[in-house]
């Protein structure tokens, strides 16, 4: 699809902006797609912080939110950007970044409205922005970006429960993306682009998050510091531990999604073991594995092999070390060679490895993608060709776990990958990471991914894949692994499948002494 260009206005309050208001108006000024326009529209603010949170927040900011803090000022004069003063022509779009709404004047001055950022059911400005989440404990913090009294997009990512000045920093971070996103979506589509808006906005009435008073403001503050107290003594007497379940299976159960038949493999205490693939040959069943080091903090890959006829697992053996962290090691079989792709985003590439000694010895062959933060890369043929699906960053310091790409080319050893039309194809904390391989099943192709509504790794999804094509991609919903179903664990965020073993991980808490 050819991209339009768009003519955008971008209203500001001030040529100090806010960090997160600099990264948008860096990213839309380095676009072919859009003229780009920025005017000074100064108005009274509405929205007055409450002086007690304000501190309470400057304080979280420097404890706990170092790097870049986007909500500091910004100056915009070395941007590429000229600035008017005044409003006075057409655009296609119209930006308003001020935390006060545009009047109905300069409003009929854009084609497809005046777009806004809106931060929680309470339509928060920035200053705000994810901060009553931590406060109220909630799982998921929401940005939205609206027009009129309809939804543009909206966009629901992790809460980090423990420090609001954290958590507005990333909810501002992802909005500065988020943004630009829909921007560029707009100029593939523009009017069937719009057309396709039509949820209505449901937010609560505005209002400040607690009124003046001390107690209104101490109160939260202790609460969350409560919270932050449990956290680290349970940190202090407690580890997570990730440990492999697997389940034999029966004639027909390659899709097997029956927890009760999961037993677990007993894991060192000084490792643990997660996100297991599986590989049947001759007559045993090898599980290729992250194996993670809490004394050195880094993972490695090791495999177990399990032989059917004595029904014994072997024990763990390192098959591959490097001096990056390690993890998912997506395996295939393709025309009787042995593929490996290891999750490796420290070293911000895509590496496709051969086994030379299967299932030991293996060799970089080729590397798929370079310069990319990707974790959990998955390949899946289908219709002639080759889809790799990847969850990537398009800047440091977001999260991995929101957002799915998909790429595709005729031949993986070879080809250049190209970018799906739609990327990212899916945006969201419950369905985008992958967690394992593209299972087939009654004629039906369904991708497991993890969600992290919660907490990381929570429990896995089954998606059903609706349509694929370079142009379009749709999935559906269809089933989920929860940690209830397995006795004693928590999160599970991996599943695989051969014909005869099944394996998922699930995550436990062991006791660091004693």
């Amino acid at each position: 699809k050819m991209s339009m260009i768009l003519k955008v206005g971008v209203v500001i309050d001030s040529e100090m902006v806010r960090g997160f208001e600099y990264e948008i108006l860096k990213d839309l000024s380095t676009l072919d797609t859009c003229d780009v326009s920025i005017f000074m529209h100064t108005l009274d603010k509405k929205f007055v912080q409450n002086p007690l949170l304000e501190s309470y927040l400057k304080i979280d900011a420097k404890i706990n939110a170092r790097g870049k803090n986007q909500i500091l000022r910004k100056s915009i004069k070395d941007l590429d950007i000229v600035v008017n003063s005044e409003l006075n022509q057409k655009f296609d779009l119209l930006l308003n970044l001020t935390d006060n709404k545009v009047s109905a004047k300069l409003a009929t001055l854009s084609k497809y409205d005046v777009w806004e950022l809106r931060f929680g059911d309470r339509q928060f400005n920035a200053d705000m922005a994810g901060v009553m989440e931590v406060f109220e404990s909630s799982d998921t913090t929401t940005i939205t970006l609206i027009a009129k009294d309809y939804l543009i997009d909206k966009f629901v990512l992790a809460t980090d429960v423990l420090s609001p000045a954290k958590n507005r920093n990333s909810s501002l971070l992802r909005a500065s993306v988020f943004v630009v996103q829909n921007i560029k979506k707009l100029s593939l589509a523009k009017d069937d682009f719009i057309k396709e808006k039509v949820e209505k906005l449901h937010f609560v009435k505005d209002k400040e998050c607690v009124s003046t008073s001390l107690t209104n403001v101490l109160i939260p503050v202790l609460k969350l510091g409560v919270r932050n107290i449990t956290s680290r003594v349970d940190k202090l007497f407690r580890k997570q531990q990730w440990s492999i379940y697997f389940a034999v299976n029966g004639d027909d159960s390659s899709f097997n999604q029956n927890m009760s038949e999961f037993k677990m493999i007993d894991t060192p205490k000084e490792f643990f073991w997660a996100d297991p693939f599986v590989v049947d040959k001759d007559d045993k069943s090898y599980i290729f594995f992250e194996e993670y080091v809490y004394k050195t903090h880094k993972g490695h890959l090791s495999v177990i092999e399990y032989d059917h006829k004595s029904e014994e697992f072997s024990k763990a053996r390192e098959i591959l070390n490097t001096p990056y962290h390690l993890s998912y090691p997506f395996m295939m079989e393709f025309e009787g060679e042995y593929y490996m792709i290891p999750e490796g985003s420290a070293d911000r590439d895509i590496k496709l490895y051969k086994a030379t000694n299967f299932p030991h010895e293996w060799e970089v062959v080729h590397t798929l993608m370079s310069d990319v933060v990707a974790v959990d890369t998955t390949l899946f043929y289908k219709d002639e060709t080759w889809w790799m699906f990847t969850n990537i960053i398009e800047k440091d310091g977001l999260s991995l776990n929101e957002e799915l790409y998909i790429y595709h080319c005729k031949d993986f050893l070879k080809d250049t990958w190209v970018a799906h039309v739609q990327n990212p194809v899916v945006s969201s904390l419950q369905t985008s990471r992958p967690a394992g391989n593209i299972i087939e099943h009654n004629g039906s192709f369904y991708r497991p991914s993890q969600n992290s509504v919660g907490w990381y790794g929570k429990s896995t999804n089954f998606n059903k894949i609706l349509t694929l094509t370079p142009n379009v991609y749709k999935e559906e919903f269809v089933s989920e692994i929860t940690p209830e179903m397995v006795n004693g664990i928590y999160a599970v965020h991996t599943y695989n499948s051969s014909q005869k073993i099944t394996v998922i991980d699930g995550l436990r808490k062991i006791r660091r002494f004693f």
